[in-house]
């Protein structure tokens, strides 16, 4: 009998162990699947001044959490993954030769501000920065029915 109750002391131990390990890596790799996305970006900080320079664009970064960054038709329906959309004061700088509803778009986590593209005058200057998540179909990714986006200030300089 103490042979078979160590054994299943040892099953329930093992049992437990690898539970242990299975949430661990869980939570390692954003956790819960039904938690809603977040991005947040993380440069430039909010009120940097950013100088603009030649090109009169600017790299932002950001980081995601549950949240899988592909190329447009990529995901397959996957959910929580997409691509991430750049605007700049609201959609007062996006390319007028394109009808798209965003300054520019990005399947990784750095993604390029075009602030040439701002109106005549407003290129150098205060701006706002717009970061959400969208899905194959550029439609945004919501939570509790809102639009998942961080937003930040800035203010660009020649």
């Amino acid at each position: 009998m103490t042979c078979r109750h160590r054994s299943t002391t040892s099953s329930l131990l093992l049992s437990a162990m690898l539970l242990s390990m299975s949430l661990s890596a869980s939570a390692a790799c954003g956790g819960d699947d039904h938690a809603p996305p977040t991005v947040t970006i993380t440069s430039p900080s909010d009120r940097a001044t950013v100088i603009l320079g030649m090109t009169r664009e600017s790299p932002v970064t950001v980081a995601l959490t549950g949240f899988t960054l592909k190329a447009p038709g990529s995901c397959a329906g996957a959910a929580h993954c997409g691509h991430i959309h750049l605007n700049i004061n609201d959609m007062a700088c996006n390319d007028p030769a394109m009808s798209s509803p965003y300054n520019n778009a990005s399947a990784t986590t750095t993604i390029v501000a075009k602030y040439h593209l701002c109106p005549a005058g407003t290129m150098v200057g205060p701006h706002v920065l717009t970061i959400g998540l969208h899905d194959d179909n550029h439609d945004h990714i919501k939570a509790d029915g809102k639009n998942i986006t961080h937003t930040i200030n800035v203010t660009t300089a020649p």
